[in-house]
């Protein structure tokens, strides 16, 4: 049954990420009922518990207060909680007439679908979290669908980027390359440390058996793969990202509170000169290039983008207790736009402003919780657990969320589909010790 529901999660993730990531409705929305097939089949036929604690209030929280948007209100509450709005209604009581009761929402039909997508993804981090806790005789399955679809868009990317004509840019089955960046960040940490686990498990004082020396090959090979492919999209930030989280990795590993007290001090530092000669040495001309104009990229300019997070700070003024509805970030933000007045705006390169924006300064907070206590959950196991093949895949998932949360700051990449189901994905795997599932493992 565990198998079954691997599977069929590892379906709905692929399906996303080659329909150009999920960024169609219908694609999305395929990806979607697998995932609630399998949430019914998992919760039904296997009779799992409910997961307990903040794993279960938090992500319940952030649902409903997004849920919230959608349904209709008095106009006394609307005014209190959403003045932009109120003041929208009122400039069209002329056409329209008074009115009385409305949703919070500036585009409803948005909203609902954004909804319905946060559920999903709600739903993959509680299965991955039972997922990963149940499986301890295979405790990287749950990776093992990550590693062979991002080293199959690897290969993709480096197949584009290398093909003669074009415009030799690794994108994958990605519209964007700072998305496919952000998806495969989120996965290159399992490949490393999966190949150390590996090569930890085929010890002994003989040395490292053939067998276990050739699989730990095969996954750095995975891993070099990934990496050549986020170089060669050339996007800034996603490299900045990918070095930043083998830092964190190579921190958490090295500095254990086991560790001998040399170590603990030393091993951080070699870490971080090596990411640093990494960060110096590795990068293509192309690359070097656009490090030269930090802030733009080929659809905004530095100061557009500048601009853009100064709107969405007004928007964010406007309506900071329930925000303007999760997915109505371009109609709310018209009425405070003032960058790029020629073209749409529909994110705010910025997940974090965007959050703030849609869901209010309390969604924000919900999601800012549940990112640190999963991040928290990662790093308690990566640092304190005394079983090897958990302790590694928590550096993983450790060095995943950790990228792809530097990386929100200059892009939008939990509005794309695949790249949400994956984070959600991984997030799961972090906190798998931290759900007390209670029940027999199957």
């Amino acid at each position: 049954m565990n198998a079954a529901c691997v599977v069929l999660l590892s379906l709905a993730l692929g399906h996303a990420a080659l329909h150009d990531a999920g960024v169609e409705p219908n694609d999305w929305g395929v990806s979607l009922v697998a995932v609630g097939l399998c949430g019914i089949l998992c919760w039904s036929r296997a009779r799992l518990p409910w997961p307990r604690g903040w794993t279960t209030w938090l992500p319940l929280s952030l649902l409903a207060w997004a849920s919230l948007a959608l349904l209709p209100l008095p106009n006394a509450l609307v005014r209190l909680l959403a003045p932009a709005r109120a003041a929208a209604l009122d400039g069209l009581t002329a056409i329209a007439g008074p009115w009385s009761w409305a949703a919070l929402s500036a585009k409803p039909a948005a909203t609902l679908e954004k909804v319905i997508g946060l559920a999903g993804c709600i739903l993959v981090f509680w299965l991955m979290a039972d997922l990963a806790g149940r499986l301890d005789d295979y405790p990287w399955a749950v990776a093992w669908p990550l590693l062979i679809l991002a080293g199959f868009e690897a290969v993709l990317g480096l197949i584009q980027a290398y093909a003669p004509g074009g415009d030799r840019i690794a994108t994958g089955t990605w519209v964007n390359r700072n998305h496919y960046c952000g998806f495969l960040e989120l996965c290159l940490p399992f490949a490393l440390a999966y190949g150390v686990a590996v090569l930890g498990r085929g010890r002994s004082r003989h040395g490292v058996s053939l067998r276990m020396a050739l699989a730990a090959c095969g996954l750095f090979t995975i891993a070099a793969l990934i990496l050549l492919a986020i170089l060669h999209s050339f996007s800034r930030m996603g490299f900045v990202a990918a070095l930043v989280s083998m830092f964190i990795m190579g921190a958490a590993a090295l500095g254990s509170g086991e560790a001998p007290a040399w170590r603990r001090r030393l091993g951080p530092a070699l870490i971080g000169l090596l990411v640093l000669l990494a960060f110096i040495f590795l990068p293509p001309d192309k690359l070097i290039e656009r490090f030269g104009h930090m802030a733009a990229t080929e659809e905004i300019s530095a100061d557009v983008r500048i601009q853009i997070w100064r709107d969405t700070l007004e928007l964010v003024r406007a309506q900071p207790v329930a925000g303007s509805g999760l997915g109505a970030y371009e109609s709310a933000l018209m009425r405070h736009k003032l960058a790029a007045p020629l073209y749409t705006v529909d994110f705010a390169h910025n997940d974090y402003l965007q959050l703030a924006a849609e869901l209010g300064v309390f969604g924000l907070a919900v999601v800012v919780t549940l990112a640190a206590l999963c991040l928290r959950s990662a790093w308690r196991a990566a640092r304190r657990s005394h079983w090897e093949e958990e302790r590694w895949r928590a550096l993983g998932a450790l060095g995943g969320l950790s990228a792809l949360a530097l990386h929100s700051f200059v892009d939008f990449n939990l509005y794309i589909p695949a790249n949400a189901m994956t984070l959600a994905w991984v997030a799961g795997i972090a906190i798998a010790r931290s759900v007390s599932t209670g029940a027999a493992r199957a």
